[in-house]
């Protein structure tokens, strides 16, 4: 069995649309390992609600990951891009202290900084 057909159920994206009176608010609830094997799940939940109306916010709640690798950390700064290029704004929200120092140590702790700007 290679590793890519390992099934991935250690991972889980829960999708809740919280309407707000300046627009729409998206909340991804990331719980599990964000890694390589589990990456895809994310941003194919991610592409489904990265479409604008103006003013909308896409928030990743990212309080209940528990495992973050290169491939992931790759995959949040994917999110971060699409979601600027699309002009809505995304948040990383609650990321554990661990899950920041693997952002600080492969260079891309600015999502998290820019996502509170």
């Amino acid at each position: 069995m290679h590793r890519s057909d390992i099934p991935v159920d250690y991972l889980h994206v829960d999708v809740l649309t919280v309407a707000r009176r300046e627009g729409r608010l998206v909340r991804l609830a990331v719980t599990g390992e964000l890694d390589r094997d589990s990456v895809s799940l994310l941003e194919a939940a991610f592409a489904r609600v990265c479409t604008p109306p103006a003013g909308e916010v896409i928030e990743i709640d990212a309080r209940g990951l528990t495992f973050l690798d290169a491939a992931g950390a790759r995959g949040l700064v994917r999110c971060h891009e699409a979601a600027r290029d699309a002009g809505i704004r995304m948040v990383l929200r609650d990321p554990s202290p661990w899950v920041l120092r693997v952002l600080t140590v492969l260079g891309v702790a600015a999502i998290h900084q820019a996502s509170h700007a």
